[in-house]
């Protein structure tokens, strides 16, 4: 959660400049996030603002789900699969 006590808030105008992306790339981020972590942000008047420290959270909590393993494939897509080479197996 932004601290505004002791973060200095950042508009989105400029954080995008600072991390080199679109700007509606970083309203996506607050809106829908991005591998389900979503930016921090607060709105100052007409102005969506977050902090350099909202965006470093941001970096660190995906680089961590990165390293989480991909879940499984459903059941049944997997026995679909199998299905699948076993009647290619038999020129189905």
């Amino acid at each position: 959660m932004l601290n505004t006590s002791h973060e200095t808030l950042l508009p989105l105008t400029e954080a995008a400049r600072l991390v080199r992306k679109d700007l509606s790339t970083l309203y996506r981020w607050t809106r829908r996030g991005f591998r389900g972590v979503v930016l921090e942000t607060i709105q100052v008047g007409g102005t969506r603002n977050t902090t350099r420290e909202a965006l470093q959270r941001f970096f660190e909590r995906l680089t961590v789900r990165e390293h989480i393993p991909a879940p499984s494939r459903p059941r049944s897509e997997k026995h679909a699969t199998e299905a699948g080479e076993e009647l290619d197996c038999y020129g189905i």
